[in-house]
């Protein structure tokens, strides 16, 4: 089965979601631009080691810092795996969509969500990422 590996890139922190084939997350977590390299090349080498040989496609947000990590991802990758950028407007409020649903949030919180526009205290940037895996799924695997 295919997988895609998403990053939201940002100034402190990068989000990534790798995903199946269908968009369902498989892995979701959050490195530290500042030690990006070594803690991608960790994934790769562990955690995530077999999960990124089915890699179809590397899907990186338009923002800030994304070609600098595309190319670390590139030399860590070591393949000839397809990049494609894609534009990040809006995935913020996605993403606060998608911590709901994937973290239970109870209906108290869900209350102030929409009422107060309230935000997560956690960083959801993996969940950002999971919104650009998907946009990507909807716009080249129709």
């Amino acid at each position: 089965m295919s997988r895609i590996l998403a990053i939201d890139p940002g100034q402190d922190k990068a989000g990534l979601a790798l995903t199946d084939g269908d968009g369902e997350p498989i892995w979701l977590g959050i490195l530290a631009i500042e030690n990006f390299a070594e803690e991608f090349e960790e994934l790769f080498d562990g955690e995530l080691s077999g999960q990124l040989n089915e890699l179809e496609v590397v899907v990186i947000g338009d923002g800030t810092g994304s070609e600098v990590l595309e190319e670390i991802i590139k030399s860590v990758l070591k393949s000839e795996t397809r990049f494609i950028k894609i534009n990040e407007w809006g995935s913020t409020d996605e993403a606060i969509e998608l911590y709901r649903q994937y973290e239970k949030t109870g209906s108290i919180k869900n209350i102030f969500f929409k009422i107060f526009n309230w935000r997560p205290e956690s960083p959801i940037d993996q969940y950002a990422a999971l919104v650009l895996a998907r946009r990507y799924l909807k716009k080249y695997q129709k």
